[in-house]
């Protein structure tokens, strides 16, 4: 082990990384100053630690909730870890790997320890496998209508049947493609009642103009019918019970793509370029044809950020809730390597849940992702692409693996614990 060894990492879902040890220690844990973060699965903010002492691995414990074990055996002091041996680490599972040609390859190409970015396939992998995971509730229920995909979920599902072969990876899962197929057939049935509904009402009110007595004034004519584009269908989705779709426009801000702008409107990419002619390329301030339930989205804010000491790309894009490759994108220029005083150049939805100056002196940054919503009664409903509360220098969390809640939910609470403590007080936790 003297070049030290390389760990293969086995995430909760079944995929494997391998990551090097870069001694004389690696800190593990779901905070984002960790060497190794493991994010979530009862994993604690500082869970344990690898140290080399001569040729031999020692793993501690760092006080975790739910323990450090190997081979099944839970660390109550500092336990050697070798060749053979199995780490867990709340749902993660890490090995020494024996392959001396991967061992080499690690070392010569300095891989990371954390892996900052995923691709798309492995991307649209990952929400294909949480929407069967979703499919196996809806028939566990009966079918039940209320658990059929809407909203950014169901635009997710719509955009993948649009493309061949996303629609061939679909339809390779028997279950899968029954739960979109009737959430696609819901949704149609929504749209149809609106129309049906709209129809009825504008037949009645044609009855009653025609029935009228003739006035002594000539009635004014009634305008044309608006263009198709103009008009207006009522569906019911997570924007309200009666939201309403119409044509709005959107101006494209640095750095987004279409997959963001999407995201944001609850839309299907696929359809947001036909909408515009079928354009590829996207040039900030160019005007977007968006038919949506969400009112225009506000242009996006350039704003500077000062790296701290010890900050990575990861732990500022967490900060921003973006992506490393985005951040990376804004500041072409910037070393691989961060240091402390460098300035940071980002554009950022300065929304309700935006900070309003990236360096507050006393408080941390929140912002919440959107999209998180929750379905059902009090005590029989489920979270919809809930947000994960992470610890922070705020506070500390407990059990990760409950810490799920709608961005409603999380920004109120985020906001009542800095009022809590932008007034003086200090939390502390019985």
């Amino acid at each position: 082990m003297a070049d030290g060894p390389v760990f293969k990492v086995i995430s909760p879902d079944g995929d494997e990384r391998r990551v090097a040890f870069k001694g004389p220690e690696m800190q593990l844990g779901s905070s984002v100053d960790s060497s190794l973060v493991l994010g979530g699965h009862g994993v604690s903010g500082k869970h344990c630690r690898i140290s080399m002492r001569g040729d031999k691995l020692i793993v501690t414990d760092r006080g975790s909730r739910n323990g450090t074990y190997i081979n099944s055996r839970r660390c109550v002091e500092p336990t050697e870890f070798g060749p053979g041996d199995r780490l867990s680490v709340g749902a993660y599972v890490l090995e020494i790997s024996d392959d001396d040609r991967d061992r080499k390859l690690e070392q010569k190409l300095k891989f990371e320890p954390v892996a900052l970015a995923r691709g798309e396939d492995e991307q649209r992998a990952g929400e294909q496998r949480r929407l069967a995971r979703y499919a196996r509730e809806w028939v566990d229920h009966g079918r039940a209508r209320r658990l059929l995909l809407h909203g950014r979920d169901l635009a997710l599902a719509e955009g993948w049947m649009a493309v061949p072969a996303q629609r061939a990876e679909v339809e390779a899962e028997p279950l899968l493609r029954e739960f979109v197929g009737a959430s696609m057939r819901a949704h149609m049935i929504r749209r149809a009642v609106g129309f049906t509904t709209a129809g009825v009402l504008l037949g009645a009110l044609m009855i009653f103009l025609f029935k009228r007595p003739e006035a002594t004034q000539p009635e004014p004519t009634a305008p044309p019918p608006s263009p198709v584009e103009d008009q207006v269908v009522e569906r019911t989705g997570p924007s309200g019970p009666s939201a309403r779709e119409e044509w709005i426009e959107h101006q494209v801000s640095p750095g987004e793509t279409f997959e963001d702008i999407a995201r944001y409107y609850e839309v299907s990419p696929v359809l947001l370029q036909q909408w515009n002619g079928g354009v590829t390329t996207l040039v900030p301030e160019m005007q977007l044809k968006v038919r949506t339930t969400r009112p225009p989205r506000p242009p996006l804010v350039q704003e500077y950020y000062t790296v701290g000491e010890g900050e990575d790309w990861l732990a500022v894009a967490n900060l921003y809730s973006t992506s490393v490759d985005k951040l990376r994108q804004f500041n072409p220029k910037t070393p691989d390597r961060l240091k402390g005083g460098e300035e940071l150049t980002l554009w950022i939805d300065a929304g309700q849940f935006g900070a309003k100056t990236p360096n507050p002196d006393d408080l941390p940054i929140f912002i919440v992702p959107s999209g998180a919503s929750s379905v059902g009664g009090v005590t029989s409903g489920t979270l919809v692409n809930p947000v994960q509360l992470l610890p922070s220098q705020l506070a500390d969390v407990r059990c990760a693996s409950h810490a799920y809640a709608t961005n409603h939910t999380l920004s109120q609470l985020l906001r009542g614990i800095s009022e809590f403590r932008a007034q003086g007080f200090t939390i502390i936790r019985s």
